[in-house]
């Protein structure tokens, strides 16, 4: 009993179980370690309904030096659909990326917002 009681009392303090806020996931793409960079883009691509913070931030990850964080950003944006208009500059210039996979889903997430270049031929 005693063991369970000290487990759980040290869940408690070290916050297991809290949800963190779109404001900690914008801090985390920031940190040194590239997995949690990675990791925080995937959940910034599901706060569909905070597009005024998440998709600057997912725009600025385009800059990131890994490519798969530069990939993953793209592809988020394209799920936040026209909601991301604001990063279609960004995306734009993603498209020159040096990495394949970053400019493919960067024309993926274009056309997704509405901005690729079969939208504009329409």
């Amino acid at each position: 009993m005693r063991k369970v009681l000290i487990v759980c009392l040290v869940l408690f303090l070290a916050g297991c179980g809290q949800e963190k806020t779109t404001a900690d996931w914008i801090a985390q793409l920031r940190d040194t370690d590239a997995a949690r960079r990675l990791e925080a883009v995937k959940e910034l691509g599901k706060r569909e309904t905070e597009l005024e913070a998440v998709v600057p931030a997912l725009a600025e990850a385009l800059k990131d030096a890994n490519g798969y964080i530069r990939r993953d950003a793209a592809v988020a944006l394209g799920k936040l659909g026209p909601g991301a208009s604001s990063a279609v500059s960004a995306l734009r210039a993603a498209e020159k990326d040096k990495e394949r996979s970053v400019r493919k889903a960067a024309s993926d997430a274009l056309e997704k917002i509405g901005a690729g270049a079969k939208a504009g031929a329409r």
